[in-house]
C-alpha cells in the first residue's frame, strides 16, 4: 500500500512538472503512462530564452555516437549540425522522414543534397507513409519526442532515458511561454 501512495503522490508531482505540455503528449498513441515520466528534467523555451531546448537537444547530439531519427518535419537549420557530424563519419544515424518531411527536403535545394549525400554514404533514409503525432529521435539511450502544438509549433522536446529500464525523461519545450 506505502509503494501504492508513494507511485500516486509521484504521479502527482509529474503532473504539475509537465502541467503546461502534458496536453501535447501523445500517451495513447505511444503506449506511455504519465507516471513513467516521474524525475523528468525539464527545458521550456521561454520569451527571454526561446532557443533552450533546441540547445539541450543539440547538446544531447554532439556527445553521440548514433542516433535515430522519425520526422513529420524538418529545420534545416536545426539539422545542419546533425548532416555535417553524420558525414564526417563521427556519428551512424537512421532516419526516417514522413511524406510531409520528404517534400520538406525535396523542395529546400540544401536539404536535398544533404539527404543524396547521406544516402551515397550508405546512411539508412526511410519514407513513412503516414503521420507520426510527434517527431522522434533516439539519440544513444536518450528518447527525444518533440511534439506539435495546436498551431503546429513544437510544444514540447522530451529526451527519456530507457538505459535504466525505466522511462525518465528530460523535457524541452518548445512554444510554451504562458
Amino acid at each position: 500500500m506505502a509503494s501504492d501512495i508513494t507511485q500516486l503522490l509521484d504521479t502527482a508531482t509529474t503532473i504539475r512538472q509537465f502541467q503546461g505540455i502534458a496536453q501535447y503528449l501523445p500517451f495513447d498513441e505511444l503506449g506511455i503512462e504519465f507516471h513513467q515520466f516521474q524525475g523528468a528534467q525539464i527545458t521550456e523555451a521561454t520569451s527571454s530564452d526561446p532557443a533552450a531546448p533546441a540547445r539541450r537537444v543539440g547538446q544531447l547530439l554532439d556527445s553521440a555516437d548514433r542516433t535515430r531519427i522519425l520526422k513529420q518535419a524538418i529545420d534545416p537549420n536545426a539539422s545542419r549540425p546533425h548532416y555535417e557530424t553524420v558525414i564526417q563519419g563521427k556519428q551512424r544515424t537512421e532516419v526516417i522522414l514522413t511524406h510531409e518531411a520528404i517534400d520538406t527536403v525535396t523542395e529546400n535545394c540544401e536539404m536535398r543534397q544533404w539527404f543524396q549525400e547521406m544516402i551515397a554514404n550508405e546512411v539508412p533514409v526511410y519514407r513513412y507513409d503516414g503521420s507520426v503525432p510527434i517527431n522522434l529521435k533516439i539519440i544513444d539511450e536518450t528518447v527525444v519526442l518533440s511534439v506539435t502544438d495546436e498551431n503546429g509549433l513544437v510544444a514540447s522536446q522530451s529526451p527519456l532515458d530507457f538505459a535504466s529500464g525505466s522511462l525518465d525523461c528530460e523535457v524541452t519545450a518548445h512554444g510554451c511561454f504562458g
